[in-house]
């Protein structure tokens, strides 16, 4: 089997990990909307960075001959 597939709480995705942050009856919100950001952030460095090698690519794929 991969390792990927954990079922433990110390090796998980992000996403899966922000599922800890709810609860049965309550929800940190803070703390969800803290580690979401937290989450978003690198991605969004890395796009900002690679912008215009991405747009390229993009649209090289898109036109014909």
């Amino acid at each position: 089997m991969f390792r990927s597939q954990h079922k433990t709480r110390r090796v998980q995705t992000a996403p899966a990990g922000l599922g800890l942050f709810i609860g049965q009856h309550t929800t940190d919100s803070a703390g969800l909307a803290a580690a979401a950001i937290i989450m978003t952030v690198p991605a969004l460095v890395v796009y900002v960075l690679l912008q215009r090698h991405f747009i390229r690519g993009v649209t090289s794929g898109s036109v014909k001959g």
